[in-house]
């Protein structure tokens, strides 16, 4: 994952969080430092760090409660290959090398089945993506992705017919 300029700082600190709970340096059930903690370490206001955990929480990689701080969770079980992107900048960065024809874009609202696959919550909204990707010299892979609905504004409702 790659952090540039461009990136803002609660996505910079969710991102680096990110890697160290994937990295086991916050195991499950294990505690991350307190905001105040946090605040310092990164240089960033309550605010910024406030932010990143929501981001976190989205992901269901921590839960937090008042008082008893935030603590890393058990990923749900799943059974397919799930790529998380936290900016448009991961998501290109993860793009390269292989063209992705989107087919379909739509809001869909989370029904079980999507639910259990992805660990999003039910009857959430978030846009989602389909297609196919494909590499030089390489198959076709059907590609279905979700989005959440803060970046539906990207597609305006018109199916970008592929990027590279």
């Amino acid at each position: 994952m790659t952090v540039t300029p461009a990136d803002h700082r609660y996505l910079q600190v969710a991102r680096t969080l990110r890697k160290e709970i994937v990295d086991g340096v916050y195991p499950v059930g294990s505690q991350l430092p307190t905001e105040h903690e946090l605040c310092e370490r990164f240089a960033v206001s309550r605010y910024t760090i406030r932010e990143a955990l929501r981001r976190l929480r989205e992901d269901n990689l921590v839960a937090s409660r008042p008082r008893a701080g935030t603590l890393v969770v058990p990923r749900p079980a799943t059974n397919s290959y799930a790529q998380e992107v936290m900016s448009i900048n991961d998501l290109l960065a993860f793009a390269t090398g292989a063209q992705f024809t989107i087919e379909s874009n739509a809001m869909v609202t989370i029904d079980e089945e999507l639910a259990a696959r992805t660990g999003l919550a039910v009857g959430s909204s978030w846009l989602a993506v389909r297609g196919y990707r494909q590499g030089e010299g390489t198959g076709r892979s059907t590609t279905s992705t979700e989005l959440s609905p803060r970046w539906a504004g990207y597609c305006n409702g018109t199916p970008v017919r592929s990027f590279r």
